[in-house]
């Protein structure tokens, strides 16, 4: 199997959805005997999301509109203007660069 390149990506998660995420590592875990990170269910969640179904879009529609209609705003209209501070310090990608 080849070498798979890796974009890092932030996700904001509310209380209730990081304790779905974490339950969900933790039955998968549970399911297959190792354990799984949150990325692993992202990923998969997001390939499941990708194939071919008539309504899987109106029902990411709906779980985003409960979202908005319960007030839950992020980013920009959370009052956030500037990105989060990003942590400074020697990366893999730095130590490349030396």
């Amino acid at each position: 199997m080849g070498t798979t390149k890796r974009a890092i990506t932030a996700l904001a998660l509310s209380p209730e959805t990081r304790d779905i995420l974490t339950q969900l590592m933790q039955d998968v875990s549970d399911a297959i005997g190792r354990t799984i990170s949150s990325s692993a269910v992202v990923r998969g969640f997001l390939r499941q999301a990708a194939r071919p179904d008539g309504h899987r879009v109106q029902v990411l529609v709906d779980e985003i509109e409960t979202e908005l209609g319960q007030g839950i705003r992020w980013g920009h209209q959370a009052g956030w203007n500037t990105p989060h501070p990003v942590k400074r310090g020697r990366t893999r990608q730095t130590r490349k660069r030396e």
